[in-house]
């Protein structure tokens, strides 16, 4: 039951970002065409340092992770502000012309 319980606090969230996490599989999958694997790579590390960690610092600083059952949701939106990052990095890359 308490994995439910969990599971059932990041539903919603889950459910809303898949709109954003389909887009962004679908722009990987063009730029993985085009052969710009050091670009989608470069995009990843700086959205670890420049989104995922700093939320994931600040979920700690305001103690998410030590009181209640927020630290699996801080863990996803994270998660999805990384992935809103990479849509924008990857529509960038796919529609700026050449």
């Amino acid at each position: 039951p308490i994995v439910i319980d969990h599971l059932m606090s990041v539903w919603l969230l889950i459910c809303l970002v898949q709109p954003i996490n389909s887009l962004v599989f679908v722009y990987d999958g063009l730029v993985y065409a085009t052969q710009q694997y050091a670009y989608v790579a470069r995009l990843m590390v700086a959205g670890l340092f420049v989104v995922f960690l700093p939320l994931l610092a600040l979920f700690q600083a305001k103690g998410y992770f030590t009181h209640g059952d927020k630290g699996l949701l801080c863990i996803w939106g994270a998660k999805a502000a990384m992935n809103a990052w990479r849509l924008v990095g990857l529509a960038r890359a796919v529609h700026s012309v050449a």
